[in-house]
């Protein structure tokens, strides 16, 4: 799997382009996870009865492009890809016609039904957080902080929907973007530039913001099933002058965005492949994809990692933080650069992280794969270790 793309050997993450497919739209993260990888000669296979896109693409991970999701888009009904795109965009108008401060209110009433409906996550969000910090947290601050997670969600789609009402005047009120003059010497080298950020604090108000502030991104990105819906979400996301790059079979057009001097946008804190790097995360070894470190050390693209943090519920104030900085080490090796970027990333993001424990997707299993030979056992997809 190591030589597949030509001119990148043993770059995990990226996935081999086999034949040109009509793409149907696109969502906003980082580069495939290897473990989504196939040789070109092997055939999906699946159970008996799930041949829906849903039930595909949940059991196999398959990416856009493959044959199971040529047969999703076959078995795809219009109504269904039609209905949804409405709700879609008759919701936006709503919010966008309320004023913020009922937005804030719905988001909180949309949040705590949630986390009264929805105990399985919650579990699980509970279960990550005495993971990563440990006794730090009672049992009663976990309750609390998975509550406010649900409206931080909620809020976090109320943003995206109010985006095309976001313009440099609610900038300049709202947001403080203090910490955008570190990205001003390499604006002015004229440079391509890696961001890096997660799904920490409004991560879709801050592309949208960064375009504002004359810092417009190529943000990579996930592939969703329904192409109505898909665009109307792309329409949102480019509002402000961003661009929308295909996450699957993009390594070429990443290296010639940053070859051009373009600032292209990664979100990197999902949960990686068993053949990418483990690096510490709140102390426990989490895989890591290495584009990241790979682009920097190939490219010679500085790596700048950002996140917005929320300063309060009512979507008044918000705080642009530059966590880190990473310029490239002339003649530094490949595994070395590997290790120093990929630690830089994850240490950047815990400290966001810790700064705003209930501004994070808890329920995202960042932990699952495990490194081989490590004494854990997963207990619904969180390593638990055994005390000594």
């Amino acid at each position: 799997m190591g030589n597949r793309f030509n001119g990148f050997p043993g770059l995990g993450g990226i996935r081999r382009k086999r034949k040109p497919l009509k793409r149907f739209g696109r969502g906003w993260s980082a580069p495939l996870d290897p473990a989504m990888n196939r040789g070109a000669n092997e055939k999906p296979s699946f159970p008996a009865g799930e041949t829906s896109k849903r039930q595909a693409q949940t059991r196999l991970s398959v990416p856009p492009g493959s044959e199971v999701r040529e047969l999703a888009k076959r078995n795809r009904r219009p109504w269904v890809d039609w209905t949804q795109a409405a709700l879609a965009r008759a919701a936006g108008a709503v919010v966008r016609a309320l004023p913020q401060w009922a937005c804030a209110a719905l988001a909180s009433a949309l949040g705590a039904a949630a986390a009264a409906v929805d105990a399985r996550h919650r579990r699980l969000m509970m279960r990550q957080m005495r993971l990563a910090f440990g006794d730090a947290l009672s049992e009663r601050d976990r309750r609390r902080l998975s509550r406010l997670c649900y409206r931080h969600e909620a809020l976090c789609f109320m943003e995206l929907m109010r985006l095309p009402k976001v313009d440099r005047r609610y900038v300049a009120r709202h947001i403080d973007m203090a910490d955008a003059r570190k990205g001003e010497p390499l604006k002015a080298s004229r440079r391509g530039v890696l961001v890096i950020t997660g799904h920490i604090g409004s991560w879709e108000l801050l592309a949208h913001v960064a375009a504002l502030s004359g810092y417009p991104v190529t943000a990579l990105a996930r592939p969703i099933g329904n192409p109505l819906l898909d665009a109307e979400l792309e329409r949102l996301r480019t509002i402000s002058g961003n661009r929308i790059l295909g996450k699957y079979d993009s390594m070429r057009e990443v290296r010639r965005c940053l070859e051009a001097g373009e600032w292209v946008c990664f979100l990197y804190d999902q949960n990686g492949g068993p053949s990418d790097a483990f690096v510490p995360f709140f102390g426990v070894p989490a895989a890591t994809w290495r584009s990241a470190s790979f682009l920097h050390w190939k490219v010679k693209a500085p790596i700048v990692v950002a996140t917005l943090s929320r300063g309060d519920w009512l979507g008044r104030r918000f705080a642009l933080r530059v966590e880190r900085v990473l310029e490239p080490i002339e003649g530094e090796s490949r595994e070395a650069c590997e290790q120093r970027v990929l630690t830089e990333i994850n240490a950047a993001f815990e400290e966001a992280i810790r700064a705003h424990p209930e501004q994070w997707v808890w329920q995202h299993r960042r932990w699952k794969t495990r490194p081989p030979g490590e004494a854990s056992r997963l207990v619904e997809g969180v390593p638990e270790f055994e005390e000594v």
